[in-house]
Order: C-alpha cells, then sequence, then structure tokens
C-alpha cells in the first residue's frame, strides 16, 4: 500500500506507477511557498515471523515554478470621472503586480487619447488645461480613453475611462 501525507495541499499518487499529481483545481503560487514538500510511505506486509508491517517513508520535495502574473488595476477604480473646466488632474490609477521585482508603465489609447497624459506612476492628466465646450471625439463633453497597465513581460490590464467635462 502507498499513502501521502504531510503536505498542505492534497496530491494524489497513482499506487501502480507511481506517478505524482495535484487535482485540477489546485493552483501553485511561488509567491506563496516556493515548494511542496510531501512524505509517500510505502507499506508492505511480509511475514517476518512476528506479523509485523514493514514500511518506509520517502520525503519528496517537489519545487514550485515562477511564472509571470499579470499586473492587476485597482478593483476600486471608479469608470466614470467627473473633471472641472481648468483642472489639469484626471486621476491617480494604481496597479500591483503579484511578482514583486516587475517595472509597470502606463500607456493610452482610445478615441480622445490626444488630450492626456500618463507617467510611469498611473497618473492621468490632461494635456492642457480643459476649457468650457471643448468637444470629445464623438462631439460631447466625454472623452473616453482606455489605461493599460503593463509589466516587463508584456502582460498587462486595462480599464475604459469615461472623463466627463463640467
Amino acid at each position: 500500500m502507498v499513502s501521502v501525507f504531510g503536505c498542505v495541499l492534497k496530491f494524489v499518487l497513482n499506487p501502480t506507477t507511481g506517478e505524482v499529481s495535484a487535482p485540477a483545481d489546485v493552483a501553485f503560487d511561488h509567491e506563496t511557498r516556493t515548494d511542496e514538500t510531501f512524505i509517500v510511505r510505502v507499506n508492505r506486509n511480509l511475514d517476518d515471523g512476528q506479523g509485523d508491517l514493514l514500511w518506509r517513508d520517502f520525503t519528496i520535495t517537489i519545487p514550485v515554478a515562477d511564472v509571470n502574473e499579470a499586473p492587476v488595476i485597482d478593483e476600486n477604480t471608479p469608470e466614470e470621472i467627473t473633471v472641472a473646466v481648468g483642472e489639469t488632474d484626471v486621476i491617480s490609477l494604481t496597479a500591483t503586480d503579484p511578482d514583486a521585482d516587475e517595472v509597470l508603465s502606463w500607456q493610452l489609447s482610445g478615441d480622445d487619447v490626444t488630450h492626456f497624459n500618463i507617467n510611469n506612476d498611473g497618473v492621468l492628466s490632461w494635456k492642457n488645461p480643459p476649457t468650457t465646450g471643448q468637444l470629445s471625439a464623438d462631439l460631447d463633453n466625454v472623452f473616453e480613453v482606455i489605461a493599460t497597465v503593463n509589466d516587463d513581460e508584456g502582460l498587462q490590464d486595462l480599464i475604459y475611462l469615461s472623463i466627463t467635462l463640467v
């Protein structure tokens, strides 16, 4: 008989092939645990003349590979923003990346991108202070842009922003 114990996550051991696997619904996270260690116990009933059960434990450590994970824009960021005429600052966007060493950068796109700047700290601002009656690309006073945050390896998150000028 073969059994697995001593691990945080539930591993499955095929007693015929010896293959160790994890259920499909188990996610490994390198940032939380860099490896998983468990013990495989092999039991064998042998008649040693005293009816003892013979067993042996094997400690197995499986390293958890670090994979790049996408940055995430703060889920509490409003998608609809109101800005007064003459104000240049629009919003300061924040994002996090589970990979500690990633450098994040921001870009803008969308129909009204020509009116705005965004720096690498996520601060969105008007290129020029907006004026009364200034029209957006679709001829209203709602300016639409897409802010995208990228990590060093090209993974990204984005948010659609509607900026109303009042």
